[in-house]
């Protein structure tokens, strides 16, 4: 986790595989399956409120999504924290940054898998 909060605060785009079920019904998953089965964007960690801020494409309220950091690790860690990280910064990413939405959309974007191990 500390290394997925070390990229965004650089300002490097970070996008996280999840177990969904974990997420979207976590009432619904009796049975733990430990089986990653999605991507979403990671927008933010606000640890004074205690929740990660997501872009979620799966699910139709996903814009500014906000789950308990430890129902997100419980789903990130599914996928053995697997996430994939912008090989530049973006200094429109970049934390306290002002953000130029328009250049954000038109320029192009590097990624590159990262395995993280015991984080």
């Amino acid at each position: 986790m500390d290394d997925l909060a070390a990229k965004l605060a650089d300002g490097y785009g970070v996008i996280a595989m999840v177990d969904s079920g974990e997420l979207w019904t976590p009432a619904e998953e009796i049975v733990e399956d430990n089986k990653p089965d999605h991507v979403l964007v990671v927008a933010g960690i606000d640890t004074d409120r205690g929740v990660m801020i997501l872009s979620d494409p799966g699910n139709p309220d996903g814009t500014g999504l906000e789950v308990p950091i430890a129902q997100f690790e419980d789903a990130w860690a599914d996928s053995g924290n697997t996430m994939l990280v912008a090989d530049d910064t973006d200094p429109d990413l970049v934390a306290g940054a002002p953000a130029d939405e328009t250049a954000m959309a038109l320029q192009p974007r590097l990624w590159a898998m990262v395995d993280l191990i015991g984080t």
